[in-house]
């Protein structure tokens, strides 16, 4: 059992620790996190990126009318810069035919690549219909079927379901969804998809688990790997709530990160093994990493000066 007593470091000592996590703050400031909203207009994809990264970013109800234009929100976030893009008007009663497929190769030239892609639907949509369809299939040709391994889907709107539906609902939804995203991308990517159910009037689903954690958890299995640890500083572990289960999950995530190591090496054979850093080093990456790797190499807990 790990070792509660206080033990206090030096200036020295902390400066140490935040010199050798420069480059990890560094590189994912250089990278920065670049995620694809897609989706028919109005199931809630500006509400859920912004509950996600804990700020309006995008303005909520922006597309409910017809845009002809893919919009780009940036914003910088515990210093990460960040920035959502946004296709409007798939399925849109007033769009002309083969539009779906226009915007989706304005993406493309917008936005060349990204790290993460929420495909955002409703949990209430008793089916996928035809022109969900269109929309799955054209994100598969105009995108790349690989797109759907750096994907999660998003179900919003999970209170209009009553508790004792909740899980089957969700579980049929899932089934639909990935049976039709499997007709273009292959079976063995479409059922390795997150599903996540939300709804961003609420804080908790029908089964009275919180779902902010649960989208947390689905964008980091699979986010592209070079955007990992830019991702964890951005959106706050303290905010999300984690518990023990997911939080070994991501340290084992980020512990993957090549950059990462060589930071966590340098303080275990530099300052000394047995510490918790977060604190010593202050501010948002502070307390990322503090986060992190508090449990992870935690003998013993200290106060800076």
């Amino acid at each position: 059992m790990a070792d509660k007593s206080k033990v206090r470091l030096s200036k020295k000592q902390i400066e140490l620790i935040a010199d050798k996590f420069k480059p990890v703050a560094d590189q994912a400031k250089d990278i920065g996190l670049k995620f694809v909203a897609v989706g028919r207009t109005g199931v809630g994809k500006s509400s859920t990126v912004n509950s996600l990264l804990g700020e309006q970013i995008v303005p909520v109800g922006h597309f409910e009318r017809l845009t002809a234009t893919v919009e780009e929100y940036n914003a910088s976030l515990q210093g990460i810069p960040c920035t959502i893009s946004d296709t409007p008007g798939f399925c849109d009663e007033k769009a002309e035919k083969n539009t779906d497929q226009a915007y989706l190769n304005l993406l493309i030239s917008k936005v060349p690549e990204f790290h993460c892609m929420l495909f955002v639907t409703q949990l209430n949509f008793s089916r996928v219909d035809g022109c969900e369809k269109n929309i799955i299939s054209n994100i598969s040709t105009a995108l790349g079927v690989e797109v759907w391994s750096h994907s999660v889907v998003v179900f919003t709107h999970s209170n209009d379901q009553l508790p004792q539906s909740f899980s089957d609902v969700l579980k049929k939804r899932t089934q639909l969804i990935r049976d039709c995203i499997a007709e273009s991308a292959g079976s063995e990517i479409a059922s390795g998809i997150p599903t996540i159910a939300v709804d961003n009037l609420y804080t908790k689903n029908p089964d009275g688990k919180p779902w902010l954690p649960q989208l947390y958890m689905g964008i980091l299995r699979r986010i592209r790997q070079e955007a990992l640890v830019g991702y964890v500083i951005a959106t706050g572990l303290e905010r999300i709530d984690l518990n023990e289960e997911d939080l070994a999950e991501v340290r084992s995530s980020v512990e993957s990160d090549e950059t990462f190591k060589v930071g966590l090496a340098s303080i275990y054979f530099g300052v000394g093994p047995g510490v918790v850093i977060g604190a010593a080093i202050g501010g948002p990456i502070g307390g990322a990493i503090g986060a992190i790797l508090g449990p992870l190499i935690a003998g013993k807990i200290f106060e800076s000066d």
